[in-house]
């Protein structure tokens, strides 16, 4: 991931007056997203979280190690296993 320098990000606000907004738009839907998690965290059983992530990331199943995936879900390995066998 490249990282914009504060002097950088300066300059292309004053090359390009628009990226301004363009920033504000990132944060924003950055911020939406991180709200969303952290809602979805708190509300939702672990098996709620589960079936959303797949059917939201079906493909980073096979790429990714469950504990990995588990902790993204804020539950242990060994719920994870059992949310799975009841599926």
């Amino acid at each position: 991931m490249d990282v914009i320098t504060f002097d950088r990000m300066q300059e292309l606000i004053r090359v390009v007056p628009a990226w301004r907004q363009i920033g504000k738009d990132v944060d924003e839907a950055m911020y939406n997203s991180l709200m969303n998690r952290s809602v979805q965290l708190q509300t939702l059983t672990a098996s709620e979280r589960y079936e959303l992530f797949i059917k939201k990331h079906p493909d980073i199943l096979q790429k990714v190690a469950l504990k990995h995936i588990a902790s993204y879900l804020g539950i242990d390995i060994a719920t994870l296993s059992r949310i799975r066998k009841s599926i």
